[in-house]
């Protein structure tokens, strides 16, 4: 319910031409592909503190979004990764390990910044 608010509430904003620097100490990583729609010109997006990517299932679009985080987000403190499900089969938690070992792998353009697995919060 709340991120079909958000989403309405997003779809009603005005894009934002002129904003070419926007910093901000929390977003997810979902309302980031949102707000790069309303903002074509933006330049530099500073996220201070943390990102959060919620419903993470390990596709290749996800995986995608996580490097490029990891990559260019030179002050980036922590990126935490909720994953989707909460129990899983044999076979999934093989492959969410291989996941995670393939994240923490990749190069990361902040040097303080963390990454935290998770469970999702009910």
């Amino acid at each position: 319910i709340i991120r079909r608010r958000l989403l309405k509430v997003l779809s009603s904003v005005p894009i934002f031409e002129n904003l070419i620097y926007l910093e901000t100490k929390y977003i997810q990583a979902e309302s980031i592909l949102k707000l790069l729609q309303f903002t074509p010109n933006l330049e530099s997006l500073v996220i201070v503190r943390t990102i959060e990517v919620r419903t993470f299932e390990g596709l290749r679009d996800q995986l995608q979004l996580v490097k490029y985080f990891l990559k260019n987000a030179r002050i980036l403190e922590g990126l935490i990764i909720e994953s989707r499900y909460t129990s899983k089969s044999a076979a999934e938690l093989e492959r969410e390990t291989q996941t995670k070992e393939l994240l923490l792998m990749y190069p990361r353009a902040s040097t303080n910044c963390k990454v935290k697995f998770q469970i999702p919060k009910h």
